[in-house]
Parts: structure tokens; C-alpha cells; sequence
């Protein structure tokens, strides 16, 4: 059965195949037409029946065929869709033209299909590095699912291919980062960028260009990593920033500490950021970067150790030479040294603020209203010291009276225990000599008494009461 014959093939099938039962090579421009009409429709949600989709028999495929023009009088398409369609749909196949000169029509070369092309062969030459610099301002002419499964897709495989190629990723980031922050595409950027920024890191050196993007886009990487990520792969970006030299690059880090500050933890801010903030403080020439540095460290005295800032912030403040610093640098100094006092001992401020705000004071190079200022402090703090010192030798007294006391209390009990000893000897003396003299006398008594008995009573008896 004929018709049975061509059931399976009448989809989107030209009307010389069909009827007249001859192939030519216009039969596939046709074809082709029927593809794109339905692709069209689908882009545009037409939900109205298909052209030439699924036609059942012969008798249905000439209806359809006849109602071609009724299809696009339903449907929305633009100027340049119809001219295509209508010449690649022409019944006579002569009408249509080939492939290869439709090639030519303005359909097919479209602007934005020829710059998803050049996007995906990208080399890095000049004319390549100039048009993705201007990418960023004209990705907005691209639908969201275009950006989403084309230009994104291509830009991350070029970034991962060429990591060294520093001009190639000074040009790609801001496209992906301007791709990232396009309100309505949606893309996970943990999982589908950020492994391929990170690669950039084992790099043994980062381009300035490339480390000044990703500094100013701190806030953002840190709400789309995660905390270990951050503390990771991107503080090791901060610290080549400090490092670096360049101001240009040190001044996003300070103007970001406080996001720092709740962003990594505690042990890693003081060893990895304030260490190297303070480095910097110390070395480098620009007057402006110190007075960023001395203005965010006055914030940070609620989170630094105290033992940190008696040992380190003290110590290296007082490197800082006030004869080659300006007006703006002695304020800013005198400001975190006001905050400073707020935390340590007198001690530290007699032994550390004091000396410095006098240096400042007889050298620096500072107004009227500030000299007043500081001298105002230094009175301030001198007061303090001694109102503490006082505090201390009273303290000190009294502890030192009461000793006193305790011992002439301790000193008197010994002196009457002492006294009461020598008197219980003194009478125990006393008492054996005297019986031993008795003893002494009456031996001599009985001696003379015998005497006495023995020469016819020389001497009167005298008995021995008589003689006590």
C-alpha cells in the first residue's frame, strides 16, 4: 500500500517527495524549513499545532501543506523568521535556493551566533584579549539559557586551559564575575566557578590586574565559599595583596578589615593579617596608607589580645619616626594611643604611650590645636599614674604598719614568756642554794656538836631548832 509505504517518512517531508516521488537536493532545504519552524515555535512557547510534525497519511499531509500560510498568521515570529521560512517552504523546489547560498542570509548571520562562536575559539591574541573587554557591558544582549549553557560553560573552559596566560585572565574574570551577578541566571558558583578561580592560585605568582579583581570582590567570594575555603584558598590572596607592596593593593585589604574581622577566626586574623598590617605600617613610605592602617587598627582593640598589643602594637609604634610623618599620621597615632590607654597598665603607659606623645609633642610636626591635645593627654595620664602610685604606697603602708604591728605583737609575747622563764629559774636557784647552804650549816652544826661531846662539852649544846 502506498500509503502505508511513506506513513513512517511524511514528517517534515518536501512536497516532490511526497507527490511526486523526486528527491533533489532542495528536498532537504525544505526538510531543514520545517526543522527550524518547529524550533521557532518551541522558543517562543507557541503551543499551536506543529507544521508537517506527524502526519498520518498522504490526504493529511496536503491539508496541512495547504494551510502553511494560516501557521504563520498564528504565530508571532520576528521580520527576519518569516523571510527564512518562506523561502526555505516554497512547494516549488527551484524557490528555495541551496544551502549553501541561504548560508548567506542575514538569518544566519546573526551578531550574537557569531560571538558565541568566537567566544569558543578565543586565543588569546589581541583582537580576542579586545573583545572580551568589552563582553562585561554587552552580555545583557544574550538570553539568560544562552548565558547559562554557552558563554559561562566556554569562558570557565578557556580560564581552565590557560591559568598562566595572565592577559587572558585579567579579561576573562570580570566577564564571569559580570555573569555571576546577572540577577536572573542561575548558576552555582561553589561548585561550578570556584574550583576553576582556584586553580589560579597555584600559581607561583599572581598578575596585579588578576589580584585586584578578586580583592574587591571579597564580600561577595565571601558569601558564595564556604568559611573553610575562605580561610583557605582566598586569605592566601589577601596576604599576597599586603604583601605585595603596592598600595594600590594594600588599600581594599584595610578598607575590608572589619569584614575580615567576622569572616575568619580570630587565630588566623592576628597571625596572618595584623602581623603583616603592622609589617606594613612600619616600612612603607605613603603617609596616606599609614593613616588607613593606624584608623582600622583603633577598631580592632575588642578582638586583639592585650598581651598582644602590650608586646607587638606598643613596641611597633614606637618605630614609627614622628620627625618624618605628617600632621595627619601624628593625629592618627595619637588616636589609637588614646584607645591603647583604655586597655593597659600604667605601667605600659608611663613606660610606652607617655615617651611617645612627649617625642611628638617636642618633634613632630603638628598644629596648635593638636599640641594642646596631647599635652591635655600626657597631664591626663600623668594625673592617672600618680593617682595609681598613690593608691599603691598607701596600700604598701598599710600592709608594711600592719607587719610592724604583728611583730611588736609577736616581739612583746616573747619578751613576757622570756621574763616569766628567767623569774621560775631565778627562784628555783635561789631555793637549792639556799637549802644546800642549810644543808651546809647543819653538817657543820653536828660536826662542832661531836666536837663538843667529845672535849667535855667546850661548847653549849644547841639543838637544831635553835640554830634556823
Amino acid at each position: 500500500n502506498k500509503d502505508q509505504l511513506h506513513i513512517k517518512h511524511l514528517s517534515y517531508m518536501s512536497p516532490e517527495v511526497i507527490i511526486d516521488k523526486k528527491v533533489l537536493y532542495q528536498s532537504d532545504t525544505f526538510s531543514f524549513g520545517c526543522i527550524i519552524f518547529t524550533m521557532l515555535k518551541r522558543y517562543i512557547n507557541d503551543k499551536n499545532k506543529q507544521f508537517l510534525n506527524n502526519p498520518k497519511t498522504i490526504s493529511q499531509y496536503k491539508d496541512e501543506i495547504s494551510q502553511y500560510e494560516s501557521h504563520f498568521l498564528k504565530i508571532n515570529f520576528t521580520r527576519d523568521d518569516n523571510n527564512l521560512l518562506h523561502q526555505l517552504l516554497q512547494n516549488h523546489p527551484f524557490e528555495r535556493g541551496t544551502l549553501q547560498s541561504l548560508s548567506k542570509n542575514q538569518w544566519f548571520n546573526d551578531s550574537k551566533l557569531k560571538a558565541l562562536n568566537y567566544i569558543k575559539n578565543i586565543n588569546g591574541d589581541a583582537e580576542s584579549l579586545s573583545f572580551l573587554s568589552k563582553l562585561p557591558d554587552n552580555l545583557q544582549l544574550f538570553e539568560n539559557k544562552i548565558i547559562e549553557r554557552e558563554v559561562l560553560p566556554s569562558l570557565l573552559n578557556i580560564l581552565n586551559n590557560n591559568t598562566s596566560h595572565r592577559d587572558l585572565v585579567n579579561a576573562i574574570l570580570p566577564c564571569i564575575f559580570t555573569i555571576c551577578d546577572m540577577p536572573m541566571i542561575k548558576v552555582r558558583f561553589e561548585t561550578k566557578i570556584w574550583p576553576k578561580i582556584k586553580l589560579l592560585f597555584k600559581q607561583s605568582t599572581l598578575p596585579a590586574t588578576c589580584l585586584l579583581f578578586l580583592i574587591n570582590k571579597m564580600t561577595f567570594l565571601g558569601e558564595k565559599i564556604s568559611k573553610n575555603d575562605f580561610e583557605t584558598d582566598y586569605l592566601h590572596v589577601i596576604c599576597k595583596s599586603i604583601d605585595s607592596g603596592v598600595s594600590k593593593l594594600q588599600i581594599p585589604v584595610i578598607d575590608n578589615i572589619n569584614y575580615l574581622v567576622k569572616k575568619i577566626s580570630i587565630e588566623k586574623f592576628n597571625s596572618e593579617i595584623y602581623t603583616r598590617l603592622i609589617k606594613v605600617l612600619i616600612n612603607c613610605n605613603s603617609n596616606f596608607l599609614k593613616v588607613k592602617i593606624l584608623n582600622s587598627v583603633k577598631f580592632l582593640f575588642d578582638i586583639l589580645d592585650h598581651n598582644l598589643i602590650n608586646d607587638s602594637l606598643l613596641k611597633n609604634l614606637s618605630l614609627i619616626k614622628i620627625n618624618e610623618v605628617n600632621v595627619d599620621v601624628c593625629m592618627s597615632m595619637v588616636t589609637v594611643y588614646e584607645e591603647i590607654a583604655k586597655f593597659v597598665s600604667v605601667e605600659s603607659i608611663a613606660n610606652n604611650i607617655i615617651p611617645v606623645l612627649v617625642n611628638i609633642l617636642v618633634i613632630g610636626n603638628i598644629s596648635k590645636e593638636i599640641f594642646d591635645k596631647i599635652m591635655s593627654l600626657v597631664l591626663t595620664y600623668l594625673n592617672r599614674i600618680k593617682e595609681s602610685r598613690e593608691k599603691d604606697l598607701e596600700r604598701a603602708l598599710l600592709v608594711e604598719m600592719s607587719s610592724l604591728n604583728a611583730k611588736s605583737e609577736q616581739n612583746s609575747e616573747k619578751e613576757n614568756s622570756k621574763h616569766r622563764t628567767l623569774d621560775t629559774n631565778f627562784f628555783e636557784n635561789f631555793f637549792n642554794e639556799t637549802n644546800n647552804k642549810i644543808n651546809t650549816e647543819l653538817n657543820l652544826l653536828n660536826e662542832m656538836n661531836n666536837e663538843h661531846n667529845s672535849n667535855n662539852n667546850i661548847l653549849p649544846n644547841i639543838n637544831e631548832d635553835e640554830f634556823k
